[in-house]
C-alpha cells in the first residue's frame, strides 16, 4: 500500500514537475515577447518622435517660403501702383490728339490692362493663400 502510494506521489509529483516546466517556458517565451514588443514600440515611438520633428520643420520651411512670397507680393502691388500712376500721368501728358498720342495712348492703355490682370491675380492668390493658412490653423 505505502509503495503505491509512494509511486502515485512520484507520478503526481513528475506531472506538477511536467506542468510547472511546461508553464515556465510558456512565461520565458511571453517575458521574449514582451521584451520584443517594448523594443520595437520603442523604436516606433523614436521613429514617430522624428518624423513629428521633420514634419515641424518643414512646416516651418513652408510657413517661411509663404511669408517671403506674401511680402514680394505686396511689395510689387506697392511697386505696381507706382507705375500706373506713372502711366497714369504720360498718358494724360501725351493725350494730345497726334498720331504719337494716340499710340501712346494704346500702349499705355494696354499696360494699364496687365497690370490690373496681375493685381486680381495677386488678390486671388492672396486670398487662396489665406483661406489655406485657415484651413490649416483649425
Amino acid at each position: 500500500d505505502s509503495r503505491k502510494q509512494c509511486e502515485e506521489q512520484s507520478q503526481s509529483s513528475h506531472r506538477e514537475e511536467s506542468t510547472l516546466r511546461n508553464a515556465l517556458a510558456l512565461l520565458i517565451h511571453a517575458q521574449a515577447k514582451t521584451k520584443a514588443s517594448a523594443v520595437l514600440a520603442s523604436a516606433n515611438a523614436k521613429a514617430t518622435s522624428q518624423r513629428l520633428d521633420t514634419l515641424g520643420k518643414a512646416a516651418q520651411d513652408i510657413a517661411e517660403v509663404v511669408r517671403a512670397s506674401t511680402a514680394s507680393l505686396q511689395e510689387h502691388g506697392r511697386d505696381r501702383h507706382t507705375i500706373v500712376a506713372a502711366l497714369r500721368k504720360a498718358r494724360r501728358v501725351l493725350a494730345d490728339g497726334t498720331s504719337i498720342g494716340l499710340a501712346g495712348d494704346s500702349l499705355f492703355a494696354s499696360l494699364l490692362e496687365e497690370l490690373d490682370k496681375q493685381q486680381k491675380l495677386e488678390h486671388d492668390f492672396l486670398e487662396a493663400e489665406a483661406s489655406l493658412r485657415s484651413c490649416f490653423s483649425s
